[in-house]
């Protein structure tokens, strides 16, 4: 199963201000059972730079094997601490 997600830069740009130019976001999918059992995940700390007036989405994909029945959780967590 292909997984699709995509982080809106100018949104993050414009929440941030002219202050940040590095931004570490850790993003994750987990797919899991009905009973609570982890079928399939993946975790990657993404390095953004973050120029001014930047727009559009930075767009990425996971590829998980997994079963059917299955429940998708995604998460995105920005820092700004390295």
């Amino acid at each position: 199963m292909n997984v699709s997600y995509a982080l809106p830069l100018g949104q993050i740009a414009g929440d941030l201000g002219d202050s940040v130019k590095d931004l570490r976001v850790e993003v994750g999918v987990s797919m899991n059972a009905a009973d609570g059992r982890v079928l399939a995940s993946g975790l990657d700390t993404l390095s953004l730079t973050i120029l001014p007036g930047r727009s559009g989405s930075f767009v990425e994909l996971y590829r998980v094997f997994c079963s059917s029945g299955f429940r998708q959780d995604r998460h995105a967590c920005p820092s700004t601490r390295f």
